[in-house]
């Protein structure tokens, strides 16, 4: 049991500690090919589109022709699906993430 001071009077008193709880599970953490085929394919192609368009704006990048003997950082998508305390999906999302140990 936690220890509470109630801020009107300063007593303290103990009370249970409640929280949520939810599980995420692997359909809430696609890889690419589950992403872009599943039953929220369209969702997930927007939140990679506006990915990608953020990215831009903030001009993290400059798009270049690639050259011999040029270095090239692999990356990858990273997709989540954020979802409400009783299970409703809330958000799916989408990062470009970069190798940055290359």
């Amino acid at each position: 049991m936690d220890v509470h001071q109630d801020p009107l009077d300063l007593i303290l008193d103990k009370f249970p500690t409640f929280g949520l709880v939810s599980q995420a599970s692997a359909e809430d953490n696609p890889n690419f090919g589950q992403a872009m085929n599943g039953p929220n394919a369209e969702e997930f192609w927007d939140a990679s589109a506006r990915e990608i368009s953020t990215i831009q704006k903030l001009r993290s990048w400059t798009q270049v022709k690639r050259t011999q003997g040029m270095n090239v950082i692999q990356s990858t998508w990273a997709y989540k699906t954020k979802r409400f305390p009783d299970g409703l999906v809330r958000k799916l999302k989408a990062s470009f993430c970069v190798r940055g140990d290359m």
